[in-house]
């Protein structure tokens, strides 16, 4: 009988399937550049009433390390091992009111290496003046005064990132194509 081959230590099995989810570890950013002029955080936060540029840590900010309490699996991590978990959809991973909280988020992703994580940011230049970017995300804006997204811009970032051995990502047309 031949024995199945892991990329993980024993203590990292786990027979739930990965899991794709999004990791708001605070929530809450400042304008960076004329790409964030229609914004959906800024929309959606003002339309309840709400200040878009103050951060707060989010009430999931440990949700990588969080254990199971309870049932078949209680005592393994909530989240499963190979998860693809997408960072800071309601904010900026680097944005610098979250500097004193940022240390802590590093140790979280070490501590669950077995996943894997996408950080969104419009300030790869906080990244030590070295930007490492792996992946480049190209899409329109959505939303009533949501702006042209002219299609030549898209296939030119794509070119590139082809040019440059940067992986590409096409994710949405938005509100209005040209």
């Amino acid at each position: 009988m031949m024995e199945q081959l892991s990329f993980f230590e024993k203590k990292h099995n786990d027979p739930r399937p990965p899991l794709a989810l999004n990791w708001n570890l605070w929530h809450g950013c400042t304008r960076a550049s004329t790409g964030c002029l229609n914004c959906y955080v800024y929309r959606r936060d003002e339309s309840i009433g709400k200040d878009p540029t103050v951060l707060h840590k989010t009430d999931n900010f440990n949700l990588p390390i969080r254990k199971l309490r309870s049932g078949q699996y209680k005592g393994m991590y909530k989240v499963p091992c190979g998860s693809h978990i997408y960072t800071c959809f309601s904010s900026d991973f680097f944005h610098p009111d979250a500097d004193g909280w940022r240390k802590d988020a590093w140790e979280m992703m070490h501590e669950r290496s077995d996943c894997t994580f996408f950080m969104i940011t419009k300030r790869p230049e906080r990244t030590d003046g070295r930007p490492l970017i792996e992946e480049v995300s190209v899409g329109g804006e959505s939303g009533a005064n949501a702006r042209v997204c002219d299609y030549k811009w898209v296939e030119k970032v794509w070119l590139q990132c082809k040019e440059n051995g940067i992986s590409f990502y096409y994710h949405q047309t938005g509100a209005k194509l040209l």
